[in-house]
């Protein structure tokens, strides 16, 4: 803070010493610049500019706008971003090293990502590795956008490229197993997410991965175990997370712990229909039927146009209930 005080003061000096319009005007700039005030800054380097286009702030334009894109990104404004970091890319001679110049493209790239235009985002992310071959980021964040993409083969190839250059990178073991999922290759899958628990065994999502993974291959009990390890390290996906981990109590004969996991999902999230049936089904099988038709019904009322395929499935077990409940069948 003292540090800052002082540049503020010799900037402010400096401003007071200036004779010309222009270095005046570059003087308010850099002072502009100091406070991290990115609008003023910009504004007044470009009426210096206008002033004299020989006055020489190229550098300081391109870094002034290329941070203020960086605050648009963490504010969500990517559309801003976006803006941002191509006005830095338009001073490029000022940015006269690839490493920076790279950064700026893979930077303008994850917003152009975040704002739903994959294609673009790849052609800076491919931008920024010509000028940086060893960008393990930028491998790993095309490797994201080709995943989106479905061209999975595409993918795998960047993310091959990008744990060679970080074996410690953890995020491009979770997305090359997303993507080894995606093409229905569940042990690679749950080699990688292996790999990423290794190298950090509290990484909560790629437990919640594995245990998806370990659900398609019918290993039950393995995926009740990542799924527990998911959900007690905080995964983001904790809603699915207890609902999948019901489904595999289900599968192995605990209908009254899957019955917890799904009430406990209803209690996070009262809109995902399809645990309504999923706990329906559950209750039917320990003959709760009152309690079952309630989730039935329930599920039935909510997924009028059968956005998830169970509709029929779930009028099955309201018969089988209603049967039992009017004592006609034992």
């Amino acid at each position: 803070m003292k540090k800052l005080i002082v540049i503020v003061a010799c900037l402010l000096f400096a401003l007071v010493a200036c004779t010309s319009p222009t270095q005046k005007k570059v003087a308010q700039a850099d002072l502009f610049f100091a406070q991290q005030d990115w609008d003023k800054a910009i504004a007044s380097y470009t009426e210096a500019q206008e002033l004299d286009p020989k006055v020489g702030v190229n550098e300081k334009l391109a870094e002034a706008y290329a941070k203020r894109a960086r605050e648009s990104y963490k504010n969500n404004n990517y559309d801003g971003a976006i803006s941002g970091y191509s006005k830095a890319l338009q001073f490029n001679p000022a940015i006269d090293v690839k490493a920076e110049l790279s950064q700026a493209y893979h930077a303008r790239g994850m917003a152009y990502a975040k704002s739903g235009q994959p294609l673009t985002a790849i052609s800076d992310y491919s931008r920024a590795i010509e000028l940086d071959p060893k960008y393990a980021e930028a491998y790993n964040n095309r490797g994201i956008a080709y995943t989106g993409e479905r061209e999975y083969d595409k993918a795998l190839l960047d993310y091959d490229k990008a744990i060679e250059l970080d074996r410690s990178y953890k995020l491009a073991y979770l997305h090359r197993g997303l993507t080894w999922f995606m093409k229905s290759d569940f042990d690679r899958a749950i080699a990688d997410f292996t790999k990423a628990t290794e190298i950090d065994p509290r990484y909560a999502d790629a437990y919640f991965w594995r245990g998806r993974s370990h659900d398609r291959n019918n290993e039950w009990y393995e995926s009740i175990e990542d799924y527990t390890k998911a959900i007690d390290l905080g995964t983001t996906l904790y809603v699915i997370a207890y609902n999948n981990r019901g489904l595999a109590y289900s599968e192995t004969g605990q209908h009254s712990a899957a019955i917890e996991d799904f009430t406990k999902a209803i209690e996070l999230d009262p809109s995902d229909w399809l645990v309504y049936y999923n706990r329906g089904a559950a209750y039917a099988l320990v003959r709760a039927y009152p309690l079952a038709l309630a989730d039935l019904d329930r599920y039935l009322q909510l997924d009028v146009y059968d956005k998830f395929g169970a509709r029929s499935s779930a009028e099955g077990w309201k018969a089988y209930c209603l049967l039992h409940t009017k004592g006609l069948i034992r």
